[in-house]
């Protein structure tokens, strides 16, 4: 279900398909990395998305941090969600676009 945006949402979008809430989940198969690190989506809207990775050591870099790879991951994840949301049922974002 859409939850109300967070203060740093700017832009308020319309969605094309007025039904896209129903294909916004992180747990459908699709999105087997995400399963397998724990990332939760903790709300999402029409053009945004926020999701969460519980930190642990196996997301780690040998300063003890989490890996900056991992927060690429999120970004690129949460930013194609945000994207999705926007698009007509049938159609996906991909990162190359």
């Amino acid at each position: 279900m859409s939850t109300p945006p967070p203060a740093w949402v700017r832009f308020r979008h319309q969605p094309v398909d007025p039904h896209y809430a129903k294909r916004m989940t992180v747990e459908d198969g699709k999105g087997r990395a995400l399963g397998v690190l724990g990332v939760t989506m903790d709300g999402f809207g029409p053009g945004w998305c926020q999701l969460r990775l519980p930190f642990r050591v196996e997301v780690t870099n040998e300063a003890g941090i989490m890996h900056g790879g991992m927060i690429g991951f999120l970004a690129d994840d949460a930013a194609g969600f945000a994207a999705f949301s926007l698009l007509p049922e049938g159609q996906s974002p991909r990162t190359i676009e």
